[in-house]
């Protein structure tokens, strides 16, 4: 008798586990060489974007020192971190381009970001922005948002409007 059950356990796991297989095997897209290189290539180069942050509006000169611009900037928001700054984009007479900076680690990138809003007071870097480096989906979608507040806020001009966490908010200007 035991050998019985014995043989209809196993004839139930084999069955059962056959059927897991199957089902697995059909839900479970199979990964290609091709498609795991991608994915680790933009984990790793979102790793590299997270230590980086962009500075918009600094002036630009034929000759300049920008080593000495950035450590002018953090220096105004109390800031000595260690980093490389280089000019971003092609050239122009018209428009400054932007500078990206990398630093060391994600957590001053952090620190950067929080106090660049103290920058509007200041008197040298009052016209300077500070973002966080984008994918250019990112960009494309933040763009898309600011668009978004700017006409919520025409609309309505008794509220002040921010992005958060990829979201709008608003709060009354008081």
């Amino acid at each position: 008798m035991s050998t019985v059950v014995d043989t209809a356990v196993d004839n139930g796991i084999r069955s059962y586990s056959q059927a897991l297989s199957r089902t697995i095997k059909d839900s479970v897209p199979v990964l290609s060489e091709r498609t795991l290189k991608k994915v680790v290539q933009e984990a790793v180069t979102d790793e590299d974007r997270s230590r980086n942050i962009v500075v918009f509006g600094l002036s630009e000169e034929a000759s300049e020192d920008l080593d000495c611009k950035i450590t002018s900037l953090f220096n105004d928001i109390e800031e000595k971190p260690s980093f490389e700054a280089v000019r971003i984009g092609e050239r122009s007479d018209d428009t400054n381009r932007p500078v990206k900076v990398c630093l060391r680690n994600t957590e001053t990138v952090h620190r950067i970001l929080q106090k660049a809003k103290n920058l509007r007071k200041s008197a040298t870097h009052s016209k300077v922005y500070v973002q966080p480096d984008r994918s250019p989906e990112e960009r494309a979608k933040h763009r898309e948002l600011v668009a978004e507040m700017r006409r919520r806020a025409s609309e309505n001009p008794d509220n002040y409007y921010f992005i958060l966490s990829g979201e709008i908010f608003h709060r009354d200007k008081a």
